[in-house]
């Protein structure tokens, strides 16, 4: 079974997604009818690491803006 990851749309980091590593991590939705190709996205929600989360008090424009999709 291939093991799925979480990947930062600002960073780039990489962790195995887990219930517990998953729920560090911060989420938000794309614009509505918003596609981009991006490992970060899943359906229309991107992440972020804990770390790229507690840096920048604007994160999810910012990971918006780092898939394409602003």
């Amino acid at each position: 079974m291939a093991t799925l990851y979480l990947h930062c749309a600002i960073c780039g980091r990489k962790q195995a997604d887990g219930l517990l590593s998953g729920a560090a991590w911060g989420s938000t939705t794309l614009p509505t009818g918003a596609k981009t190709e991006h490992p970060a996205v899943r359906g229309s929600v991107v992440r972020a690491c804990p770390t790229c989360v507690g840096r920048d008090e604007d994160w999810p424009t910012t990971a918006r803006a780092a898939v394409g999709s602003a």
